[in-house]
């Protein structure tokens, strides 16, 4: 019976050790999105547009999009960094209602290369590229203060 228990407990400590890793590595991984991101480009399957004054904000788990016109929170929802590409999920908030959107980002110096499925559903992109229908590809640029 020690034996199970000793056991047992081995397996919770390697599991909490494993989770409090895995933690910390999303927490490195996240920390380089923090910060303003300046739209630009937008790309869709049938236009390419500019950044048209578009900027996000990362603080922590949260992203807002703001634009000229309004100011529309998201949440991150899902996070994987051991992925390649990266993937991300953001929940928002719509007059339709609750949006999970799918998408895959890469980090390269002050770069940030977003593609995401502008719906719910298992769409999640594979590369960075504006291919399908709801698919688009954004380059943002990190605001230096």
């Amino acid at each position: 019976m020690r034996e199970v228990v000793a056991l047992l407990g081995l397996v919770l400590a390697t599991a909490f050790l494993y989770a409090e890793d895995a933690a910390k590595i999303t927490e490195q991984k996240l920390r380089p999105l923090q910060g303003t991101w300046i739209a630009q480009s937008f790309e869709s399957k049938d236009s390419k547009a500019d950044g048209s004054g578009i900027r996000i904000v990362v603080n922590a788990d949260t992203v807002s999009v703001l634009s000229p016109n309004a100011e529309k929170p998201a949440k991150i929802v899902a996070l994987d960094v051991t992925t390649d590409p990266m993937r991300i999920d953001l929940k928002f908030d719509r007059d339709i209602g609750e949006i999970i959107s799918q998408g895959i980002f890469k980090i390269e110096g002050d770069v940030l290369t977003v593609c995401s499925y502008d719906g719910n559903g298992d769409h999640r992109p594979t590369k960075f590229a504006a291919e399908g229908d709801r698919v688009h590809l954004a380059i943002y640029k990190r605001h230096r203060d």
